[in-house]
């Protein structure tokens, strides 16, 4: 008979699982989040697979399995930096191909510096009574549920997920043999309209994880495309009037893409100025805490602030030296000078880091990692940094200097990036650790474990998924076509960010638009808020504008079937009972997960064969006049997935 042991927590068993997932979810959110520009939250998947792994050891412990989840949600955040940032040095023309040094590098320095920063945070974001952390209580109830019974239903349930998805995956990307999205433009006067969906269940999955608030991203799909688009299109004319579909891409990318830009910008700056005061407290309780380190509960024990902190001194130095190094290069000052401003850009940094860490640990309690803004975060980081170096540079800036400021400027906003992930990441599996009672410190020794194993083999993988599918429209070879290539979103807004300011061509106007419409729609979200009836988020808004049509269409999709589940749940409630719905509700949530997470590990497997082969069509097994059909089978295929997760959602098991 299985026996639990309770004090069995950072065991080598609970660090193996929890590397090996770190790896596996890392490689996965790679694909998914160049392809739709949003990864999966590791931490549900990851629960209860590691679990399902644990019950087949004589003795294990719930919290061995938080430790599992936390080793490997720091291998996922990891990688979504690695994806929104640093794809935008190939856009530029800076990097070839991912260069390793420089990744692991800048990943282990501001991944340390981002476990201080989680350590001073944690304390003071688990106990605002504002921050209801719906990721991380709904991880913690499900571990405290599954953990007292001998029941494998999650497990099986996630597996299958995996499973479905990824024959999908396989059958659309791979074999070719089911369609992968659809669209259809129209010519209308001297301009275009056009609408698309996407036929991915990781899209789909994770539009039903987002929710009603997908509603607001298809508000915003409409704008850019009906309405902005239309009008774009007729004031500057079509780039080709016999490539209706190359010519809409092409106005959409140049003009309603940078609105979308203007409105994660408002919503980050938004963000900001209503967290300040949080922000402020928690500093002032953080250093409160260092003067009462040893008053404090050892259940609620942090790692020793002091030596963090040394820590964060010995990262930063090497980070001074890296950023030294550039501004030599660029010999606009004397070595003095260029030392004195790569210690303040050291500083600044540090700083920018902690206030982006400090917003996205807020609103992770708020609505969770996967909806946390931290795109919009970035977006402000690049402008800052961009408008700084450009200042430092003087008036003229010849081209090889702009080469040098656009990587310097990326470098440093991934670096930002790595140091603030991880309080985004994985403060909800502190929070859920303190449900089942986890120990702080050991958390925090099993995050040092997740960033440097990640790290080790992350720039294999994302240079693997490059070479594979292309990013952005760059290809690695000829074998693959630059229109099929996996979009990047946010390293692309990065990319034309950097280049517009440097350059001084950035137009305002565009982002301004975007900052009003963020503007209409955060104050819709705050009345919306204080009336308990609807919220809007601005950050959706931006989505719908920015991500392709038939993401956004499969993001909406996926929410409203979220969305009809949901009152079907309430339903059942007098029916079944609270309980049981809850169980429903948590089976419905793994299955999407499990979605979600198989399709993006197929895409990592079929990397190889694809670079392999150095084409996407390696495994391909029918010809391109099979297209028309694919996309009916593909259409079959998803209405089937529907109604198999409708089923999974509504069919009670007792």
């Amino acid at each position: 008979m299985t026996k639990l042991m309770p004090k069995l927590e950072l065991s080598l068993k609970s660090i193996i699982i929890g590397v090996v997932l770190a790896i596996l979810l890392c490689g996965a959110n790679m694909y998914l989040g160049l392809k739709i520009g949003t990864t999966i939250s590791a931490s549900i998947p990851a629960s209860i697979i590691s679990l399902g792994i644990l019950r087949m050891f004589r003795k294990y412990s719930i919290l061995e399995n938080n430790i599992s989840q936390t080793i490997a949600s720091a291998g996922e955040g990891l990688a979504g930096v690695i994806i929104f940032v640093f794809p935008a040095l190939l856009i530029l023309g800076v990097w070839k191909d991912f260069h390793y040094s420089e990744l692991l590098f800048l990943g282990l320095c501001g991944g340390f510096i981002g476990i201080a920063y989680s350590v001073l945070l944690r304390r003071v974001l688990l106990k605002d009574p504002n921050l209801p952390f719906p990721e991380g209580n709904a991880i913690g109830q499900v571990l405290l549920a599954t953990n007292n019974t001998q029941d494998k239903t999650g497990f099986k349930t996630i597996i299958s997920g995996i499973g479905i998805a990824a024959l999908i995956n396989l059958c659309q990307n791979g074999l070719k043999v089911l369609g992968d999205s659809y669209y259809k433009f129209f010519k209308v006067n001297n301009s275009v309209v056009g609408m698309g969906t996407s036929f991915s269940p990781a899209v789909i999955g994770s539009g039903f994880l987002i929710g009603g608030n997908t509603i607001v991203a298809f508000i915003g799909l409409l704008i850019g495309w009906l309405i902005l688009l239309p009008y774009f299109a007729t004031k500057y004319g079509l780039k080709d009037a016999n490539d209706l579909v190359g010519s809409a891409f092409f106005t959409w990318k140049n003009y309603v893409r940078p609105v979308g830009i203007g409105v994660f910008l408002f919503s980050g700056v938004a963000t900001i100025l209503m967290m300040s005061k949080s922000i402020v407290t928690a500093i002032q309780e953080s250093i409160a805490a260092l003067r009462n380190i040893n008053e404090i509960d050892h259940s609620e024990r942090d790692l020793n602030i002091k030596k963090l902190m040394i820590l964060v001194v010995l990262c930063i130095i090497p980070v001074g030296f890296f950023i030294y190094s550039h501004l030599v290069q660029l010999n606009v000052s004397s070595n003095a000078m260029s030392a004195f401003y790569a210690v303040m850009l050291s500083l600044l940094v540090l700083v920018l880091g902690f206030i982006i860490a400090a917003v996205a640990g807020y609103m992770v309690g708020m609505i969770g990692s996967s909806n946390s803004p931290l795109s919009g975060l970035y977006f402000i980081a690049v402008i800052i940094l961009s408008l700084v170096l450009k200042a430092l540079a003087g008036e003229v800036i010849g081209s090889e200097i702009v080469t040098y400021l656009m990587a310097l400027v990326i470098l440093l906003v991934g670096f930002i990036g790595f140091s603030a992930v991880i309080t985004n990441e994985n403060i909800q599996d502190f929070k859920s650790g303190q449900i089942v009672g986890a120990t702080p410190y050991k958390q925090q020794i099993s995050l040092f474990i997740g960033v440097i194993c990640a790290m080790i083999l992350a720039p294999f993988m994302i240079n693997l998924v490059f070479n594979a599918y292309g990013i952005a429209g760059v290809v690695p070879h000829p074998g693959i076509d630059p229109n099929n290539t996996l979009s990047a979103p946010q390293a692309s807004a990065i990319a034309m960010i950097t280049k517009n300011v440097l350059h001084g061509s950035q137009d305002w106007n565009l982002m301004g638009l975007g900052i009003l419409i963020g503007a209409i729609t955060f104050t819709l979200d705050l009345i919306g808020k204080k009336s308990g009836k609807f919220r809007t988020p601005a950050i959706m808004m931006g989505l719908g504008l920015y991500l392709p049509p038939d993401l956004v269409t499969g993001l909406f999709i996926g929410g409203m079937i979220s969305v009809f589940i949901k009152r079907r749940h309430r339903k059942l409630q007098h029916e079944i009972g609270v309980e049981a719905v809850k169980k429903l509700e948590n089976r419905t949530n793994i299955l999407i997960c499990g979605l979600v997470a198989g399709e993006s590990l197929m895409g990592l497997i079929l990397a190889v064969p694809f670079v392999i082969k150095q084409s996407s069509d390696a495994l391909r097994v029918v010809g391109e006049s099979f297209e028309g059909t694919s996309q009916v089978l593909s259409l079959i295929v998803i209405m089937l997935l529907v109604r198999y997760i409708y089923r999974t959602a509504t069919k009670d098991s007792n």
